[in-house]
């Protein structure tokens, strides 16, 4: 097991103020009645280094490491609670300690962070700028500043090398030494006993009591079920970082076998609870094996799917607060917070005015997946056609997808009971719909009696990136006001929020034409799954086609229409806090930042569409698009008498290509068929790739391809 995450932090600008620290060390020892083993020491190395024998007399601690330079023993005592591990600590030096003692600390795992040397002009500028907010403690809501005047008189070092010298007022340990500490530990008590909030050099940190038998290693497990979930949250954060460092060093891909999880868990639930400790365990050594590593920068396979940390945070905070969200009664917050970030995110993409919710008219809601958003805006479609037309069988309802539309939009025909017709797009399109094949489809159907009543429009499919032809469409919808039309920009949509992509994203034609548009935040947006966005120009035809309030669900509020209740706005009745994950990455990344991801993507994905196009060895199959490339293993003729490859044979090249790379663990990419031709698609998105993965990955490409080219021609010499 790993060691609880240290949550005490004692800032020691330099050598000069260890005893300062010793002095607070065995004070808060003897207040908290236990062996501080949840503490963090942060140095700040001056003009002295404390020598081993400086620390060995300032501190009861265990030896960590023996360094260069006489840093051995640091004040740290080994966690009872742990099997050996000592947790993560975190150096910050200043003026700048010997290179050879730098690097030691870094080969054990120390974060290491320069800074200049604290003066009492460094703690105000530097240290509040770059790494606490504030150098206070509250005491009785008092600040401790050096007007206070409630220090004592000061006390001397402790002689040695550490000198004869006495903390100045700029030294943050200075109030924290001179402290009234049976005044803190009252205060610390009354703020929270649940929280436990304890304020030290400008972090709010959490201190759990764990209680002690005597002797410092035999310790007392808690049952207090917050403390339990306060180790464990420590834990948990720990591994997650750990797992984000390492996943480049780990295989894209798990090699385990199907059913292997049955090998390992029993077939039912245990009869009594089990330890905590042990079900993280196993996650680690169970779970994370069989994960495929969606996030690691060599995953160009299907689409990305974000992950930040800002919102695995955003998720569990929203955990914390679990809630069913039907109704703005059942938690205010969670309602609020959705309509507004869903106008900050139509903002950001350019959306028209109607889409916003504040205009009180159209709207934005959070829903599942794509697949939701198109179902909602179907049924919504099909509720509003039948109102105006309620003598047409619903046998006669049409929907219309393309060959390139997601499977979202035949799903939701086989759900609702609707004839689906598939649009035929041509590759000499770049795999759009043009508006001559909707018009000619839309007259034989009505030759035929049959009405189609929704189009599914796409904005970047899934296996090539096409962007149906909008504006050619908006022509042909005009004489057709019936048609509702939906933008599914599930993958693409984001990309809008560049203005320079508007243009080639039709958004002019999105704001004029659309009746709803989706785009998936948790795809190239930065938000963790699930966060679909769907906006509809009139919320009216969704809550006429969804709204269902039984006696039970009726609030005063509902009644005089002044919230929104989004169970209306979907097919569940209760719905998650998603809202915090948008809030809490959007203010984090910023618009700005946002944008810089995307375009970063899209620079990669140029910079592998530029190595296809010069190989002699690949051919791209489209044009890229955005973030994506769609490729295939085509090698250049050898000489002008050499006959050309056929479709049939460069597409068995592909199929034995593919089954090449699929076997390999340090790179996913997936396959797709665009009209009868096997190529191979090419998705850049993670947050963590950078120029060097693709280039890698190229590389790679070619090596494979050499191998399989190989191959062939040595099977073919055997017929």
């Amino acid at each position: 097991m790993l060691s609880p995450r240290p949550n005490l932090t004692l800032f020691v600008p330099d050598s000069s103020s260890l005893h300062l620290v010793r002095s607070l060390y065995f004070k808060l020892n003897a207040k908290f009645q236990t062996q501080l083993h949840f503490v963090q020491l942060v140095i700040g190395i001056g003009q002295k280094m404390p020598t081993q024998q400086t620390l060995k007399r300032n501190f009861h601690s265990s030896s960590i490491f023996d360094a260069t330079g006489g840093f051995g023993n640091l004040p740290l005592v080994r966690s009872p609670l742990s099997s050996g591990a000592f947790a993560k600590y975190r150096l910050i030096f200043g003026t700048g300690p010997p290179p050879n003692v730098t690097d030691h600390f870094i080969e054990r795992g120390f974060d290491i962070e320069m800074l200049p040397r604290l003066t009492e002009g460094a703690v105000n500028s530097t240290m509040n700028k770059k790494t606490f907010e504030t150098f206070r403690i509250e005491l009785e809501g008092r600040p401790i500043t050096p007007e206070s005047k409630i220090h004592d008189s000061g006390h001397r070092a402790v002689g040695g090398d550490m000198g004869d010298t006495y903390s100045s007022p700029g030294d943050p340990l200075f109030y924290l030494h001179h402290a009234n500490l049976d005044r803190l530990w009252w205060k610390w008590q009354r703020i929270d006993p649940s929280t436990r909030l304890y304020q030290i050099s400008g972090r709010s940190t959490q201190i759990p009591p764990y209680p002690f038998k005597a002797g410092p290693s035999a310790a007392v497990i808690p049952t207090n079920t917050s403390d339990r979930f306060r180790k464990a949250g420590y834990q948990a954060i720990d591994r997650i970082c750990d797992y984000s460092y390492s996943l480049e060093k780990r295989p894209v891909i798990s090699d385990v076998e199907p059913g292997y999880l049955k090998q390992h868990i029993p077939l039912a639930a245990p009869e009594r609870g089990e330890d905590f400790d042990d079900i993280a365990d196993d996650y680690q050594r169970l779970i994370v094996p069989g994960l495929t590593h969606w996030q690691h920068p060599s995953f160009f396979a299907y689409f990305p799917a974000s992950c930040s940390f800002e919102g695995i945070l955003a998720d569990l905070y929203s955990s914390a607060a679990s809630n069913p969200g039907f109704n703005w009664t059942s938690s205010p917050a969670c309602t609020e917070l959705e309509a507004l970030v869903m106008d900050w995110a139509c903002r950001l993409l350019g959306l028209s005015p109607e889409f916003l919710n504040s205009s009180e008219v159209g709207g934005g809601v959070i829903q599942n997946t794509a697949c939701d958003s198109a179902l909602v805006a179907i049924v919504a479609a099909r509720s509003l056609y039948l109102r105006h037309h309620p003598n047409i069988p619903l046998t006669d309802l049409v929907i219309y997808t393309t060959s390139q539309t997601h499977s979202l939009g035949v799903k939701a025909g086989l759900v609702l009971g609707l004839s689906v017709r598939v649009l035929e797009v041509r590759a000499e399109d770049n795999f759009s719909l043009r508006g001559k094949t909707l018009r000619l489809a839309l007259e034989e159907d009505e030759r035929q009696g049959l009405k189609p009543f929704v189009l599914i429009a796409t904005l970047g499919t899934t296996s090539s990136g096409a962007i149906d032809n909008l504006p050619e469409i908006q022509q042909i919808v005009q004489k057709h006001p019936s048609m509702w039309v939906h933008v599914d920009a599930a993958w693409a949509g984001v990309a809008i929020a560049c203005p320079e992509l508007r243009e080639k994203c039709h958004l002019k034609t999105i704001n004029e034409l659309a009746n709803s548009f989706c785009t998936n935040f948790h795809k190239w947006g930065l938000i963790n799954f699930d966060a679909s966005a769907l906006w509809v120009r009139d919320r009216k035809y969704l809550t006429d086609a969804l709204d269902i309030t039984p006696p039970y669900l009726r609030t005063k509020q509902g009644d005089a229409g002044t919230v929104t209740d989004y169970r209306n706005w979907h097919l569940a009745l209760s719905r998650r806090f998603r809202s915090l994950k948008f809030w809490f990455v959007f203010r984090s990344f910023g618009v700005e930042g946002f944008k810089k991801y995307i375009r970063k993507t899209i620079a990669l994905n140029q910079h592998f569409a530029e190595f296809v196009a010069s190989s002699d060895m690949f051919s791209l199959v489209t044009p890229p698009s955005f973030a994506l490339s769609v490729f295939r293993l085509d090698p250049k003729l050898r000489s002008l008498e050499q006959p050309s490859h056929s479709l049939d044979i460069l597409n068995k090249l592909n199929k034995l290509f593919y089954s090449r790379l699929t076997a390999r663990q340090d790179i996913l990419l997936t396959s797709t068929v665009l009209n009868g031709v096997y190529c191979i698609r090419f998705a850049v998105g993670s947050a963590r790739t950078e120029l060097l993965h693709i280039k890698q990955a190229c590389e790679l490409l070619v090596e494979e391809g050499k191998l399989t080219l190989e191959s062939w021609e040595q099977a073919q010499d055997c017929y």
